[in-house]
């Protein structure tokens, strides 16, 4: 019997190599007493982005942000797999919450800039926007082609 740990290698494995179905079969074979595990949980929110599952997702990283908050990531998963159904205020209410947590995230702060621009709120998106960048640069041109900024870069227009 291949334990926990080992499928958990090959589900990695696997989604590293695109081979989604197969990450999937070896998440079905993990024993159902181990699926709420923190480990189990985390890849099964890797497979849940690589196949698009953005309901799975949100919920699965929403136990996990409970559980361990101080891990940013499960913040930032769950407000982007909100954001991917279209619940851009529930994503961007999450995200601050990530933010109180962790003000120093670069991701988060460049992620909630995304949902207030979305929402219209290009002051507070710039103000976001501005913060990213200052934690990692690489930010800056990442901004120039992500979609969902486009009601920010349009305010400078005006």
């Amino acid at each position: 019997m291949i334990r926990t740990q080992k499928r958990l290698e090959y589900v990695r494995g696997y989604l590293e190599l695109g081979m989604v179905t197969d990450a999937r079969t070896e998440l079905e074979a993990i024993r159902e007493g181990d699926w709420m595990k923190p480990e189990v949980l985390g890849v099964r929110v890797l497979y849940a982005l690589s196949a698009r599952e953005w309901g799975e997702m949100a919920e699965l990283s929403r136990i996990l942000a409970q559980k361990i908050p101080e891990d940013p990531q499960w913040w930032i998963h769950w407000a982007y797999a909100l954001r991917e159904q279209e619940f851009i205020e529930a994503a961007q209410k999450i995200a601050q919450r990530g933010l109180e947590l962790h003000p120093k995230e670069a991701i988060l702060h460049f992620n909630q800039a995304c949902y207030l621009s979305l929402l219209g709120q290009t002051d507070e998106a710039s103000d976001h926007l501005n913060l990213a960048i200052g934690i990692d640069e690489r930010f800056q041109k990442e901004s120039v082609s992500d979609p969902d900024l486009e009601a920010l870069w349009d305010s400078f227009k005006e």
